[in-house]
């Protein structure tokens, strides 16, 4: 049989996958907003839905909510002391399991955790488990 006749795995997703070029960028954004502000937070998300992201975006604003791959975010905050990007961050790299996010923010531990707390979007049902 012809080779064009052949079965073919056809994809039928329409999302492009990330170039390196893209997490090198997203990388030193993270590295950068590190440098930037005083405090690393690791943030478990459920419910993500982008309309809730943006809104805690402006709420916890003037600081930085990345949401990536767990392992990319590892690599820029550094697995080890010998890699990390600032003092101790790599302890934070660790803690990175499931979904989750990486807030840094030059705000007070509590005020982060309060604001936190009383978000509470009211979202309707959606089907599915």
């Amino acid at each position: 049989m012809p080779k064009n006749k052949r079965n073919k795995v056809v994809n039928l997703t329409k999302t492009k996958k990330r170039t390196r070029e893209q997490k090198s960028d997203l990388i030193e954004e993270i590295r950068d907003a590190a440098e930037k502000h005083k405090r690393a937070f690791v943030i478990t998300i459920e419910n993500e839905r982008n309309a809730f992201m943006q809104e805690v975006r402006k709420m916890l604003r003037p600081g930085r909510l990345i949401c990536a791959k767990n392992t990319v975010m590892q690599l820029a905050l550094g697995m080890s002391p010998e890699s990390e990007c600032q003092d101790g961050i790599h302890k934070v790299a660790k803690r990175l399991e499931g979904q989750c996010a990486v807030l840094f923010s030059d705000e007070e531990p509590a005020s982060v955790q309060r604001k936190l707390a009383e978000y509470r979007p009211m979202d309707f049902a959606r089907a599915g488990s």
